[in-house]
């Protein structure tokens, strides 16, 4: 498993075929007839993760479908199933740039705010032509794990104080054998997010790739492991909106092996640099988390070993989300 943060770009070119597919998408409903008989030779569209939203995302074409479905009006029945009407669930395409003009590209949903947490292939730019597997994960996921190959898996956490209900969906993000990428409206959970309490969203599709139709896995390569050239991938994501209390304010203590305390600091300078001074007794350390409710405490223990060390820091941003923060735990330099 691997931690990825990537981002991504696209030429001036690429800008102007993002926004003749996007117009065509929206006047026709989808891509044209000779794109979609291309996209089958090379295989399907591909599960690659999610988009997060605290808003449902409204993208059925209503209209159109009650158009072309006119007697649904005669019996009373507007109801419309998720195996129902597919043609007439929209599509938002994501484009490709490059953050600050540099650095790697990433593919970004503009003008929807929400949490991104996919993993698609990118285009090498040293010329090479080879298909490069990056991520995007917002800082809103924490316990990120991605598992990347020809099946891939995400997982990640979203942590949530407070005690109303609040309401996450999940929008998967498909990644299409010309490495354009969308999103389709996904359903959402609700729930009273107190302490301990946990909600989960999962989306999955297995597919099956053949190297005798010319289709290709998701490296790019025939598949020809099975006796009949076949192949069978998966893509699953897992998020977990995790209810937790971040506390009015955070005490680190440094305890040395024989439990005794060796220093106390607030967590607010870690925050700011990223950089926790250890003492040179200290064996392990707790973090301390003050209810915002009560004087009751939340503890968290650290134990540090001679490699890297780090501890979390929580921090709650304004939406109620929880921000899980790795401090590195260093050792003092001596003069």
């Amino acid at each position: 498993m691997t931690r990825m943060k990537n981002n991504m770009i696209r030429r001036r070119e690429g800008r102007m075929a993002g926004l003749i597919l996007l117009a065509m998408s929206v006047f026709l409903g989808g891509c044209s007839l000779a794109r979609e008989e291309r996209q089958e030779a090379l295989g399907p569209d591909r599960l690659i993760g999610a988009y997060i939203t605290r808003e449902y995302l409204d993208l059925f074409d209503m209209e159109g479908y009650l158009n072309d479905h006119a007697g649904l009006l005669e019996k009373g029945s507007l109801t419309v199933g998720p195996e129902q009407g597919e043609e007439y669930r929209g599509r938002i395409y994501a484009a490709l740039e490059k953050k600050d003009g540099q650095g790697t590209p990433e593919y970004v949903f503009e003008g929807i705010e929400g949490i991104p947490f996919f993993m698609p292939l990118v285009k090498s730019e040293d010329g090479s032509g080879e298909d490069l597997v990056t991520a995007r994960q917002g800082p809103e996921i924490s316990d990120a794990h991605f598992t990347s190959g020809n099946s891939i898996k995400l997982e990640g956490v979203i942590y949530y104080s407070g005690k109303d209900s609040p309401q996450f969906y999940c929008n998967p993000v498909y990644q299409c054998p010309d490495g354009s990428v969308y999103l389709k409206a996904g359903t959402g959970v609700s729930g009273q997010m107190a302490s301990g309490v946990s909600l989960n969203m999962q989306l999955s599709e297995t597919y099956t790739v053949s190297s005798g139709d010319g289709q290709q896995d998701r490296a790019g390569e025939f598949s020809s492991d099975a006796e009949d050239g076949q192949r069978e991938t998966r893509s699953e994501v897992s998020i977990t909106i995790q209810g937790k209390d971040a506390g009015s304010k955070c005490t680190i203590i440094q305890m040395d092996e024989n439990n005794r305390v060796i220093k106390e600091t607030s967590a607010e300078g870690p925050k700011a640099s990223g950089v926790l001074k250890i003492e040179d007794e200290t064996s392990y350390i707790i973090a301390e988390y003050y209810s915002q409710e009560d004087e009751s405490a939340e503890r968290e223990l650290f134990n540090l070993g001679e490699d890297e060390n780090y501890i979390s820091i929580y921090t709650q941003a304004p939406d109620g989300i929880v921000m899980k923060q790795e401090i590195a735990a260093e050792k003092r330099q001596h003069s």
